[in-house]
């Protein structure tokens, strides 16, 4: 199954849900969250590339913010995330270009995407 975290006003969101179609569950990480078990995760294959350092949310947040656990900015400040985070079966993948868009169109996967 694939799984997109993602914000729905996000545009790169909207062109992996456009891929994907109806294969895939959308889950709003500002309405929802990531659960427990997709956040951890994604920390352990990302970390720090998860934040969007030119985001602005990320700009705005003051030292105090900046300086909490990598999964407390997560749940606190959700929009901070690259996105989309794509579950694709076993792989996790960070993102959405043109690259990782053909490579699913032909199959030649990298194991996981950064």
């Amino acid at each position: 199954m694939v799984i997109i975290f993602g914000l729905k006003n996000c545009d790169s969101c909207r062109k992996a849900l456009a891929f994907f179609g109806r294969e895939c569950k959308f889950i709003d990480i500002r309405k929802e969250g990531f659960d427990i078990d997709s956040k951890k995760k994604v920390i352990e294959q990302f970390g720090e590339k998860l934040i969007n350092r030119r985001s602005r949310t990320w700009r705005e947040l003051k030292t105090k913010e900046r300086a909490k656990s990598l999964s407390q900015i997560i749940s606190d400040h959700p929009s901070v995330v690259k996105r989309p985070v794509i579950f694709f079966y076993t792989d996790i993948f960070l993102g959405w270009n043109k690259e990782l868009e053909t490579n699913f169109k032909i199959g030649q996967l990298p194991t996981s995407s950064s």
